[in-house]
């Protein structure tokens, strides 16, 4: 049962932290599953759900700083990146978490 943080309902607008919250429930409830209903506890497939895991939070994250780059509130970057953001730092964090995110979904169809 996933449970959502006090006073939210599915029908109102939810801020940013309230949607990663959700996120962050389902995916941990999901691997949690997963490791609860196996014998062995560091078969090579659960290590593989829980990089899925890592990685799908991390690509979320990545993407999320890049578009922050695009609306020009990036904080961290510096002036030449909002000329060209494709240039940042968080785009090619992105890219490089999105391949890895790929290979690992790869990696569980092999299983």
């Amino acid at each position: 049962m996933l449970v959502l943080p006090r006073g939210v309902c599915l029908t109102q607008s939810l801020d940013k932290n309230e949607k990663l919250y959700i996120i962050g429930s389902v995916v941990k409830r999901l691997v949690f599953y997963k490791i609860y209903f196996t014998k062995n506890f560091m078969d090579i497939e659960i290590l593989v759900w829980l990089e899925l895991a890592i990685l799908f939070s991390g690509t979320v994250y990545a993407w999320y700083n890049w578009i922050l780059v695009l609306q020009g509130k990036c904080k961290t970057c510096s002036v030449a990146v909002h000329e060209n953001p494709f240039t940042s730092k968080c785009f090619w964090g992105a890219i490089f978490f999105t391949l890895a995110f790929i290979v690992n979904i790869l990696m569980l169809f092999a299983l």
